[in-house]
């Protein structure tokens, strides 16, 4: 009896694969841009895991541009006031944390005033006193005002203990994304 081997399966699992081999290079690029816009959410999560400053802060300063090489998450130099970082009036002055594991800072004399922008911003009184020119204290002395700002998320970004966590973070990311879409895409082409 001679030995028959039919060719049905073997055909079907090379058209299953060619199919496959056709969608890889779109699937490839939906792929990228999920691992762009992953890069950002990621690169918020190391910078809030160390410093006492919510997500939709950073993301307020920073931006991921697509280039033909790679993709670069860009962190701009925008001074960031205390209040973002949460600093409380207290009977001293100004308390609160930078980061998250850090020491409580007391920044005695500080107060929150209408700033130039018409914003709540944190002041502290420094310097000589000196006699004012303009303003509501024409006359009168007065320590010259200084605006209190944290690192920028330029800043955090360049920080060893947001940067090294945060490559670790993407690439794996990026090596699941590319692992479940090779995987989804050989199963839906049965």
């Amino acid at each position: 009896m001679p030995i028959v081997a039919r060719t049905d399966g073997i055909d079907e699992l090379s058209k299953r694969f060619t199919r496959a081999a056709i969608a890889c290079p779109r699937e490839f690029v939906r792929a990228r841009q999920s691992i762009v816009r992953a890069a950002g959410t990621e690169q918020r999560r190391s910078a809030t895991a160390t410093y006492n400053l919510p997500q939709s802060r950073i993301g307020d300063d920073m931006r991921v541009k697509d280039t033909d090489v790679g993709f670069v998450v860009v962190g701009y130099k925008r001074p960031i006031s205390f209040a973002s970082y949460k600093f409380t009036r207290t009977n001293k002055g100004l308390a609160g944390r930078i980061v998250k594991k850090g020491k409580r800072s007391l920044f005695k004399g500080g107060f929150y005033a209408r700033g130039l922008g018409g914003g709540n911003v944190p002041f502290v009184r420094t310097g000589e006193k000196r006699r004012m020119t303009t303003g509501r204290y024409v006359g009168q002395s007065r320590q010259p005002l200084k605006a209190l700002y944290g690192p920028s998320v330029a800043d955090i970004f360049k920080d060893t203990r947001v940067a090294g966590p945060m490559r670790t973070r993407i690439w794996e990311r990026a090596r699941r994304e590319m692992t479940t879409r090779l995987a989804r895409l050989t199963k839906r082409n049965r």
